[in-house]
């Protein structure tokens, strides 16, 4: 089962059978089979003939329409789940400030220990001064982070350790005429095929101990987390990289 794109501007998706057809005036671009589909996401110019949006809506289908530029704008979906009692603790965690602040103090540590873990791997193959400056600059951050006693500053931590991180990066490319120079958020280049090849990949889920796509790690995250909202789970775990 694969997300599904639509990204050509003034494409019309239509419903034949149990498949959605996407066009464009006269030409047929894709057919996508309902059985295999568990998201569709819309950007820009994109429409929805009143038999899709019903069967999306009866096939639990969640749709995501984002901007041409790629700005979440809202979704199409059934109804929420009917477990109050979450929202509830939800709403309520909201307002426990140590919660709040334990919980983003342990994502962002472990952000950053991701982020030094990579640069590290890069490093194995190139022996790079400013590699090594990032690394260190990182755990450094890390360790502040740790001592954080308020949002605020963990955002400073989170940008600080984000911007060394993305240095060291750039050192990662060692091909003739590729380079990274900095990030491209809105629109993004080319980042369907390489985001669905890494969510489909398999790795070994630390709170599982199961091989798992990213994707499903998610998932199991979200369930973790939901847990640790109703007290099951002492303290959140976030994912770690290797």
């Amino acid at each position: 089962m694969t997300v599904a794109y639509v990204m050509e501007q003034g494409a019309s998706i239509r419903l034949e059978g149990e498949r959605l057809v996407v066009q464009k005036k006269k030409n047929t671009y894709h057919t996508l089979h309902i059985y295999r589909l568990p998201q569709l996401v819309l950007y820009g110019n994109i429409s929805l003939t009143p038999p899709v949006i019903a069967k999306l809506l009866r096939e639990g289908i969640d749709t995501v329409f984002m901007s041409r530029g790629g700005r979440y704008q809202g979704r199409l979906q059934r109804l929420f789940s009917k477990n109050i009692s979450l929202r509830c603790e939800q709403f309520a965690r909201m307002n426990a400030i140590e919660f709040c602040l334990n919980v983003a103090k342990s994502i962002i540590v472990r952000k950053l220990s991701n982020m030094r873990s990579l640069l590290m791997r890069i490093k194995r193959n190139r022996d790079d001064p400013a590699l090594a400056k990032g690394i260190e600059k990182i755990k450094s951050i890390a360790k502040r982070t740790r001592e954080a006693e308020d949002l605020e500053s963990l955002r400073g931590f989170e940008g600080a350790g984000s911007s060394a991180y993305f240095s060291g990066f750039a050192k990662g490319f060692i091909g003739e005429g590729v380079c990274f120079e900095k990030r491209n958020r809105r629109p993004p280049t080319d980042f369907v095929v390489q985001f669905e090849r890494k969510m489909n990949q398999k790795i070994k889920h630390g709170l599982t101990g199961q091989q798992l796509s990213y994707r499903d790690c998610i998932r199991e995250q979200v369930r973790h987390f939901a847990r640790v909202v109703r007290g099951e789970d002492q303290n959140y775990r976030p994912m770690a990289v290797r």
